[in-house]
């Protein structure tokens, strides 16, 4: 399961919430996107770990649909060309071949 908790099983540990949290603290918005930013990666790694359980299923339509959001919201937060984005998009497009 991933989380944002450094330790936990399949978890990408904390540093791309630091990262986007020291992004937003030049910016002078630490406060206000700090917690939009926890609630929107909690939604993400919700749904990253949903997808594994559908896809313990091979409910693959459901996988997809879930990675889709998953990436949608961290491409948002980190930029496309952030590792945990990338990752996603790995994860999304293996799901996408088990479609086919």
């Amino acid at each position: 399961m991933r989380t944002w908790s450094a330790g936990a099983a399949g978890a990408r540990g904390t540093a791309p919430k630091r990262e986007y949290q020291g992004y937003l603290r030049g910016a002078g918005k630490a406060t206000e996107s700090s917690a939009c930013c926890d609630r929107a990666m909690s939604v993400a790694d919700s749904l990253f770990n949903l997808a594994a359980v559908y896809a313990e299923k091979e409910e693959w339509e459901k996988v997809v649909d879930c990675y889709q959001q998953v990436y949608d919201i961290e491409s948002k937060i980190f930029g496309q060309d952030h590792t945990q984005v990338k990752e996603t998009l790995e994860a999304l497009n293996k799901a996408k071949q088990n479609l086919e």
